[in-house]
């Protein structure tokens, strides 16, 4: 028995990767929801390998690069909550499913105004 043998390979589902970004992004203090106004096919019409609502990963030189975009609450720094956003992504993919992160795109497509109450 050789103590570095193969034991098979590990392989993660497209799904698992947007699972993880989903998460991570409506975890994420500020953000009030994904943007959603993509078709379902949007990955396949933009050649991203693979897409959900707001999030999209393809893969450049054997890393990953993640476009997510959010729909954030009026009052947060927007800057300062895109960098959170780009640093907890990336740790959250690297940990957990041990790849690596070439960028984190965020694009903030819009803002979540709270609607009056109607009289």
């Amino acid at each position: 028995m050789e103590a570095d043998k193969k034991l098979g390979k590990v392989t993660l589902a497209p799904e698992v990767l947007l699972t993880i970004v989903e998460q991570v992004v409506l975890e994420t203090d500020g953000v009030t929801r994904l943007y959603g106004k993509w078709p379902e096919n949007i990955g396949k019409l933009l050649g991203i390998g693979t897409a959900k609502e707001g999030i999209a990963v393809r893969i450049d030189n054997d890393q990953l690069v993640i476009d997510v975009h959010v729909v954030v609450r009026p009052d947060v720094q927007m800057l300062q909550l895109g960098k959170a956003l780009q640093t907890a992504i990336a740790r959250a993919i690297e940990d957990l499913a041990g790849l690596a992160v070439k960028e984190v795109n965020v694009h903030i497509e819009d803002v979540e105004l709270e609607e009056e109450p109607a009289h």
